[in-house]
């Protein structure tokens, strides 16, 4: 009996289960429509050219303007009164002492001794006579010089004014020797600085030279610069 009932029921599910698939079974799309077609294009309108238009005529310039009237001058300032002249407290000091024919200077305090200038002038006392002063780095040296011919030794030097009153004590001062003697020479020593023209050959420190003049001893040495005043 039991094993009855379960075909039954069996066959009842099988069979609801074959209604159910029956009534569910789904309908088919449907099909789309055709496209539809696209309009027509329009026509463009027509472009319409413009006229150039007329330029303006031109205009006429202003009247020139009239210049102003110069103006005055100012009066002119009055001068500021005068500095005074600053103390002389730091001029360095000089102290002279005499030569035999001239003089030299050095800085240092002046002594009672002291002459009372040391230039050109003073020491080119006689006539024709030639001062010199040379300025060195320590020393400021002034002298006479002299070129004095003495025709009856047939001789022409120049040299210092002092040293030529011992050479030749007598002659005629002159600003150049005369050309020698046949066959002597003019020698000018730099390191003396003097200048003889009686020579027949010139020593090793002196140089030939075509005349002996007061300007060749008067000429300061290389290193000094020439000045009208030690003092």
């Amino acid at each position: 009996m039991a094993k009855l009932c379960s075909a039954v029921a069996l066959s009842l599910v099988l069979l609801l289960a074959g209604c159910g698939s029956n009534q569910s079974t789904p309908t088919p799309a449907g099909s789309g429509g055709t496209p539809g077609t696209g309009g027509e294009t329009g026509t463009g309108g027509a472009s319409v050219a413009t006229s150039v238009g007329s330029g303006g005529g031109t205009g006429v310039g202003g009247a020139n303007g009239t210049g102003g009237a110069p103006g005055a001058g100012g009066a002119n300032g009055t001068g500021g009164t005068p500095g005074a002249g600053g103390s002389s407290a730091g001029t360095s000091q000089v102290a002279c002492s005499a030569l035999t024919g001239g003089c030299t200077c050095s800085a240092g305090k002046p002594g009672a001794t002291d002459p009372a200038a040391c230039s050109k002038a003073s020491v080119a006392t006689g006539a024709s006579d030639k001062g010199a002063c040379c300025k060195g780095s320590f020393f400021c040296t002034c002298k006479s010089y002299s070129c004095v011919l003495d025709t009856s030794l047939g001789r022409c030097i120049c040299d210092t004014t002092s040293t030529l009153t011992i050479v030749i004590p007598s002659g005629t001062k002159l600003d150049q020797c005369p050309a020698p003697k046949s066959g002597n020479k003019c020698c000018y020593d730099s390191t003396l600085n003097s200048c003889d023209c009686n020579h027949t050959s010139c020593a090793a420190t002196a140089t030939e030279v075509s005349a002996c003049t007061l300007a060749q001893v008067t000429a300061c040495a290389t290193g000094e610069s020439s000045v009208d005043s030690c003092k």
